[in-house]
């Protein structure tokens, strides 16, 4: 009878978010990761979304399979797929920031182009992320024209 209870009452504390803090701890696999990261404005600035999730520390995290959607208001600007990185979340002025590294491959589209190269750094801080070799781009010209990007 007690496991009825408790497996009634998990679904209510899942929805509790804000009372419910995850334990993860070194060793851990996370399954289904997603993770939405906000600026100081409570305004969503990113989500990572991650098929495996090993954990190296509470704040550290090897991820296979992760996708990361960018943000500006509520529009989607872009999106950055990597088969393999490594995650670390900061904490500065009670704002949690994601800062995603690799060495290996990385896709980065977006509406005026597609970017693929080995390594990258993204940092919701600056709101940017660098590809660092090998780096390939497919535009459309017109829309960097529209956009007001010159190159």
């Amino acid at each position: 009878m007690k496991r009825a209870v408790i497996l009634i009452l998990l679904p209510g504390l899942l929805w509790a978010q804000d009372a419910v803090v995850p334990v993860l701890e070194k060793g851990m696999t996370v399954e289904g990761l997603r993770s939405p990261f906000y600026n100081a404005q409570g305004e969503r600035i990113a989500e990572l979304i991650g098929g495996r999730a090993r954990m190296q520390t509470p704040e550290v995290a090897d991820v296979e399979h992760l996708r990361i959607d960018i943000f500006e208001g509520a529009h989607q600007t872009a999106q950055l797929y990597a088969p393999r990185c490594q995650t670390r979340i900061d904490m500065v002025d009670g704002v949690k920031h994601l800062i995603a590294e690799s060495d290996g491959l990385v896709l980065i589209v977006t509406d005026a182009f597609r970017m693929t190269g080995r390594g990258f750094r993204f940092d919701t801080r600056d709101k940017r992320f660098e590809v660092l070799n090998e780096v390939k781009i497919l535009g459309s010209p017109g829309l960097w024209k529209s956009s007001g990007a010159l190159f």
